[in-house]
């Protein structure tokens, strides 16, 4: 027998035999594998939560234990859930915004490489060349000369 007890979490009542012989449905029993399908994954509001923290402090460094604590979650429950929500890290996620606000910056300003790093949280130009490069396949400068402006050298050359 089945019944539901309040919103989304249904109570499943075991048939027992007692000794003199009679029936009673009287024993609930929880269904846990529906009831705890929400704390396998976040809520929307929950990656919101996260998505916009990371946008506004992304010129910092951003720790897991302050995105956990957005959502009040520890911090291997949180990694995990949220690479089952979003389908990569915490960490994957904070470098790919990171990259893809490297490529907005690079594709859309005259902004030196060294500033394009700083303004996106990488500790150098170095350390965004490597990443930016395991991410495209292009360093940045190479990736600014195909989809923006061209280096500043380039201009100075061609005039």
């Amino acid at each position: 027998m089945r019944l539901s007890h309040g919103p989304g979490i249904p109570i499943h009542y075991t048939k027992v035999l007692l000794i003199d012989g009679r029936a009673s449905y009287e024993l609930p029993h929880l269904n846990l594998r529906e009831t705890t399908v929400s704390s396998l994954s976040m809520l929307a509001w929950q990656v919101r939560r996260i998505q916009d923290y990371v946008d506004r402090n992304i010129t910092e460094p951003i720790k897991v234990s302050e995105l956990c604590a957005l959502v009040n979650r520890t911090p291997s429950h949180f990694s995990r859930t949220f690479k089952r929500t979003v389908g990569v890290s915490p960490h994957a996620y904070v470098l790919r915004r990171r990259i893809q606000l490297a490529s907005q910056l690079l594709a859309g300003s005259e902004m030196p490489l060294s500033e394009v790093a700083l303004n996106c949280g990488f500790g150098d130009q170095s350390h965004l060349s490597n990443r930016f490069r395991e991410h495209s396949g292009m360093t940045p400068a190479a990736w600014r000369r195909a989809h923006g402006f061209p280096l500043q050298s380039e201009t100075r050359s061609s005039l």
